[in-house]
């Protein structure tokens, strides 16, 4: 597709990831509405259990509570791109 008449296009400049800091997800989840999808990264600890009633206390869990560290929202194109991506990227290093 050709730019329209006055269409300027610029380079992205991608410098400024330099300053997030890092964390690290070891759970990922991603969810759709048909037109958009959510990727949502985690990071999920295991429970720690101390004493001499650690057995009785892991007994009684009911779940893990992962703390969701980014929902990121993208379009079904955008989506189809990353997965493209990310395909590469594995290629690459396998």
């Amino acid at each position: 597709m050709q730019p329209g008449p006055g269409f300027v296009q610029l380079p992205i400049d991608y410098s400024d990831a330099d300053n997030v800091s890092p964390q690290f997800s070891n759970l990922f989840a991603i969810q759709n509405t048909g037109t958009e999808f959510n990727l949502l990264f985690y990071n999920a600890s295991p429970p720690i259990l101390i004493g001499p009633g650690a057995d009785q206390q892991l007994r009684n869990l009911k779940s893990i509570k992962p703390k969701c560290l980014s929902r990121v929202v993208v379009t079904a194109d955008q989506m189809m791109a990353i997965c493209k991506d990310i395909q590469e990227n594995i290629r690459k290093v396998m």
